[in-house]
């Protein structure tokens, strides 16, 4: 029922509709002024017109043969299947996208190369300070390191763009590529923001994007704002409330008294200064990073409401307060999101 509706107003959209009444007006005879009722089945293109309309608006273009194919079982049967792209056999397209080394890589095994050179440069400007000058070995080195880590970095992002560029023109499943697209550009995201950014890009585009970019918004954004790149790219992973203000999780951890008894006077000494050492380490964390609200005012500008949307500066604040927690894992423990 929810695929007829579509296919309904998709044809609508696409063909525009005839008004009722127009012999009327054409013979110039006097009638009573009549409401036009928009029917969804008078179409006022030719058909062939009409299959030109759907590719152009529905694919990234018609190929050879497209408009014969689209004729021969009908325009609606066609934006019917589109519209159910996992019943599309697109395997040609796999089995080449197949071929991109990068794209094939696990999300975990690529944080993990950065983060092992991550950590073997750091080690070599440690033994630089320890003797106040790098040998030229150790200079050829570190210049091979962050070389190796930069032709990485360039072959993710650029084995992603063009896996893209080949879907748009071969694949099958045409319009999950243009909504694929839409969305994409909808919830930017800028692939050289830095550290370990272009590795959470393949699984942006091919685990959050492009399985929901035909279904529901809400489930769309919510997969989004929890997605590695975009916690990542608009700093919501290192947001934190203020200090100033309280939290769940500190009213959470308040002691818990206890009936007195044996160890109870102990334990609850214990358990105040375990929780008075926590809140200072918290404390200390929050004045060094403290609220970011990128992400809060990119969800209501851009994401959902938009510039004019009506809200203010304290509902920035409050979205961006109800976000923090939302993190990542560290590159070094294969990333991933946590609350």
């Amino acid at each position: 029922m929810r695929i007829t509706k579509l296919i309904g107003i998709v044809a609508a959209m696409l063909l525009g509709v005839a008004p009722v009444g127009v012999s009327a007006q054409k013979s110039g005879a006097k009638s009573p002024a009549k409401t036009a009722i928009a029917r969804s089945d008078v179409r006022e293109l030719p058909a062939d017109q009409q299959i030109i309309q759907a590719l152009n608006r529905l694919t990234f273009g018609a190929k050879p043969g497209d408009i014969l194919k689209v004729r021969a079982i009908g325009l609606d049967n066609w934006i019917g299947q589109q519209l159910r792209p996992e019943k599309i056999d697109d395997d040609a397209m796999s089995a080449f996208v197949g071929n991109y080394s990068a794209l094939s890589q696990n999300q975990n095994d690529l944080l993990g190369q950065y983060a092992e050179q991550q950590r073997a440069r750091q080690q070599v400007r440690r033994e630089k300070a320890d003797s106040n000058a790098m040998s030229a070995a150790d200079s050829i080195a570190l210049r091979q390191q962050l070389q190796q880590r930069f032709n990485l970095t360039r072959q993710v992002v650029t084995q992603l763009q063009s896996s893209r560029v080949a879907r748009a023109v071969a694949s099958e499943r045409q319009l999950q590529e243009v909504m694929t697209d839409f969305w994409e550009n909808h919830f930017n995201i800028y692939a050289q923001k830095g550290g370990p950014e272009p590795y959470y890009l393949t699984d942006f585009d091919q685990n959050v994007i492009r399985p929901r970019a035909l279904g529901k918004f809400r489930d769309l954004l919510e997969a989004v704002s929890q997605s590695p790149a975009m916690l990542f790219y608009l700093d919501n992973a290192r947001s934190m409330a203020d200090s100033s203000r309280p939290t769940l999780r500190a009213q959470n951890e308040l002691p818990r008294a206890r009936p007195f008894g044996r160890g109870a006077f102990g334990g609850i000494m214990g358990t105040m200064r375990g929780a008075q050492q926590r809140q200072r380490q918290q404390q200390q964390q929050r004045q060094r990073q403290g609220l970011n609200e990128n992400y809060g005012r990119e969800l209501l500008e851009l994401h959902t409401l938009g510039v004019d949307g009506g809200y203010t500066q304290q509902d920035v604040i409050n979205v961006a307060r109800a976000f923090t927690g939302w993190t990542i894992k560290p590159p070094a423990q294969r990333g991933g999101f946590i609350f």
